[in-house]
């Protein structure tokens, strides 16, 4: 069972739920007065929550986004400090791709990509949060919000019915790299790779041996390395991989 949670103070909310409910979908949306990043769901029965939002970002780049929420260090926005939420690498992969399929058929003027793990809410259920933005007029874009709803519908349906080839998906964690994930985005999206949390390089210094394994533990499938963005580890590379050796952990460069 599927949650879709939105807030009545997000405005890209209220335009993705409108779009929803023009569409023949059987999920529950759960609509939250407080800001979704403080959004309480833990009193709610379902197995999957997909939070539908806004993006905002400095940069004036059209953007639909995916990605896991937790805090690497701080909650500055949401959540708990030093904690992530549980996942399902096979539904964000499966998200992504239907987002990237369905808004290149609309032709909307959108970027897809995929963001590193960020802000909350805390969720003890498998989840992830999508997105379009970065300001009010994309926010209140009605063709953007139908792009959104319509990956929602596709998405859930798909990873109900998720096929034997796609059960085969390696699933990893990603380290490194920029907070848009430029060198992961290509990978998810066309290699056998589904990625479950991403590390970004703001936030290396807070990975430490108890984060890597808590990214490994909250992850619904089992995790059989970490892919790592090989230029954009910085002046933590080493540190990096002192530690992924030290846990035994394998690793490919990327």
């Amino acid at each position: 069972m599927f949650t879709i949670v939105t807030s009545s103070r997000d405005p890209a909310g209220v335009s993705i739920k409108e779009a929803l409910s023009k569409l023949n979908i059987h999920e529950n949306i759960f609509t939250t007065d407080t800001e979704i990043v403080n959004a309480n769901v833990s009193d709610l029965a379902s197995e999957y929550f997909i939070f539908a939002s806004m993006h905002r970002a400095k940069e004036s780049r059209k953007t639909l986004s995916v990605h896991l929420p937790g805090n690497w260090d701080n909650a500055e926005l949401g959540g708990k400090a030093r904690q992530l939420c549980n996942a399902s690498a096979h539904l964000m992969k499966i998200a992504f791709l239907e987002l990237n399929e369905i808004a290149s058929r609309a032709k909307v003027p959108y970027e897809v990509t995929l963001e590193a793990t960020h802000h909350g809410p805390l969720v003890n259920r498998p989840c992830f949060f999508i997105e379009m933005g970065p300001s009010e007029d994309e926010w209140k874009d009605k063709a953007a919000a139908s792009v959104v709803a319509k990956t929602i519908f596709r998405t859930v349906e798909r990873f109900r019915n998720i096929s034997d080839e796609e059960e085969k998906w390696r699933v990893a964690l990603g380290i490194g790299g920029n907070h848009y994930c430029s060198s992961f985005n290509k990978i998810e999206l066309e290699e056998d790779f589904a990625l479950s949390h991403i590390c970004a390089k703001y936030t290396l210094k807070s990975l430490n041996e108890e984060m890597l394994k808590q990214a490994i533990e909250r992850t619904e499938e089992r995790v059989e390395f970490v892919l790592l963005d090989w230029k954009g580890l910085g002046e933590q590379k080493e540190r990096v991989l002192k530690l992924l050796d030290e846990l035994n952990i394998v690793y490919e460069k990327v």
